[in-house]
């Protein structure tokens, strides 16, 4: 089953600045003022170095589409703030997939202007602005527009900001604050005269910070998952997240009876999910510990998720308890003679079916700005590639083949549309 993980951004407090402008003066994303011109488009570079596969969302959860090498483009005009989550970082800047590079697993925005940064994103805090612009010579269109490969200074800043998060292992610059930044004040100003006065390329310097959180144990490199994450990012899936960032996106959402029963559904398909794992314990050959970790992970996301919303989350299931007694029993299954793999193929088949249905006819009733959360629902999140023994070739109960292709409990594009059933992911 797939599993909610990509979520598109939402916020209350939106701005309401534009990236370019609209009719008879707009500034193209290009940075040009064309008379008379209609296009509301505008490109964005999202950049720790150029982040390959990520999630770049805008206030109104308007998806940038991917160009390439940091680039993303926005087909209408844009609100603030743009978020970038999760992909790849391609330290050597040469635009493809390589075995060296490293998952992006900072947050990235912009609250003005086209650069989506590290340093865009910590002076949304108006004290940190003004230190960042007095302290160490950076202008307010540096802050907008300037990228760590086109500005020294804002490479520093970058570097300085990306190790602080990694030292701290968290992935928000809310996390970093202005006495953090003033006690590392004389670090910052060394190291950007360092930059200035370093004849190498950018990508040097940024492979020689890369090696050395690497040697901490701070990174991951893709290492020899690079043709599977290709696959990934051209199927529009980025890397992990944490979901528990993504509350901070909700925002304010009016609710009818029926949509709160929805999500009190969805929560409680959770529930059920929680008693067929505790049954594929019971069957040999079935080492369901980590779905059953990752299912309870994901109840306790929907949890927050609900409260947020104001929705009682509930104790018991809310949905008939009649659609999971259709499903096979393992116990049976295995009584009859049924082999561990042959309960997977048939507990797979059937669940897939089950909770594809009952999630897309619980979705269907949310409002668009909640459904369009479990619409994209690629995002990964948590340590769940690395495991090639719990269940089944190269993961958990699901991961690239045994119980469906890239994690999904079933067929890949089993739902394309509600990417959203959970049990079983590497996802969850």
């Amino acid at each position: 089953m797939k599993t909610l993980t990509k979520i598109t951004l939402t916020s209350a407090i939106a701005a309401s600045f534009l990236l370019s402008g609209c009719g008879e003066n707009a500034t193209t994303d290009n940075g040009n003022t064309n008379a008379g011109s209609t296009d509301t488009s505008t490109t964005v570079t999202v950049e720790r170095g150029p982040v390959m596969g990520a999630l770049v969302v805008d206030a109104n959860m308007q998806e940038g589409e991917e160009l390439g090498n940091g680039k993303y483009k926005f087909k209408i005009k844009v609100a603030y703030p743009i978020k970038a989550i999760g992909g790849y970082i391609d330290v050597n800047r040469n635009g493809v997939i390589d075995d060296s590079d490293v998952e992006n697993d900072v947050v990235l925005e912009a609250h003005k202007g086209k650069a989506v940064t590290l340093v865009n994103a910590i002076t949304q805090n108006p004290e940190i602005m003004s230190y960042i612009k007095s302290e160490f010579g950076v202008s307010q269109d540096d802050i907008e527009n300037a990228l760590p490969g086109n500005s020294r200074s804002i490479e520093a800043l970058t570097n300085m900001l990306y190790k602080e998060l990694r030292d701290k292992n968290v992935s928000n610059v809310d996390q970093i604050s202005l006495d953090d930044l003033k006690a590392k004040r004389d670090d910052i100003k060394n190291k950007i005269r360092e930059y200035k006065e370093d004849s190498r390329e950018v990508k040097d310097r940024e492979e020689e910070l890369m090696e050395g959180l690497d040697n901490e144990h701070k990174i991951k490199r893709i290492g020899d998952r690079v043709e599977k994450i290709k696959i990934k990012i051209k199927n529009r899936r980025g890397g992990k997240y944490n979901l528990d960032n993504y509350l901070d996106f909700v925002g304010d959402v009016n609710l009818s009876a029926e949509q709160k029963t929805a999500l009190q559904n969805l929560y409680s398909l959770q529930l059920e999910n929680t008693k067929v794992v505790n049954e594929l314990v019971q069957t040999d050959g079935m080492d369901v510990a980590v779905i059953n970790r990752k299912v309870e992970e994901f109840k306790t996301f929907l949890g927050k998720l609900l409260t947020k919303l104001n929705v009682e989350v509930p104790t018991t299931s809310t949905i008939d308890t009649k659609v999971f007694a259709t499903l096979p029993n393992p116990v049976t299954l295995k009584a009859e003679g049924k082999t561990s793999d042959e309960i997977k193929e048939i507990m797979k088949d059937a669940i897939k079916n089950l909770v594809k249905d009952e999630f897309k006819t619980n979705i269907d009733t949310l409002p668009e700005e909640l459904k369009v959360i479990f619409k994209h629902s690629e995002v990964r999140h948590n340590e769940f590639d690395e495991s090639e023994d719990e269940m089944g070739r190269d993961g958990e109960m699901g991961r690239d083949g045994d119980m469906g292709r890239d994690g999904e409990m079933g067929d890949d594009n089993m739902n394309d549309d509600m990417n959203q059933s959970n049990m079983g992911s590497d996802n969850v």
